[in-house]
């Protein structure tokens, strides 16, 4: 079977922790990164969902930064309250 070099950019940090993981299953680096490639390309999913910097999922951060720009358009706003009691009508009528 013919092979394709890759390059694959890590934290080094990352790449250490994996390293390290790996070894202790008695991997190497290339074997996890080729099961993970040839896992994704015959349809798995990640089991663990992709995280952005944040910690948020993609569709999660997305959300939040469409609720973001959205309030500061004032839109799906409400408020602002004086006492709970008003916080608890407005509550009530949603």
């Amino acid at each position: 079977m013919a092979t394709a070099n890759t390059t694959v950019a890590l934290d080094p940090e990352i790449k250490a922790q994996a390293i390290a993981r790996a070894k202790k299953e008695q991997l190497s680096l290339s074997d996890v990164i080729r099961f993970l490639i040839k896992s994704y390309a015959q349809g798995a999913t990640p089991a663990r969902p992709i995280l952005t910097e944040n910690g948020f999922t993609l569709e999660e951060e997305a959300e939040i930064l469409q609720a973001s720009e959205d309030a500061k358009k004032g839109i799906n706003v409400s408020g602002p309250f004086e006492t709970m009691d008003s916080i608890r009508d407005h509550l009530k009528a949603l």
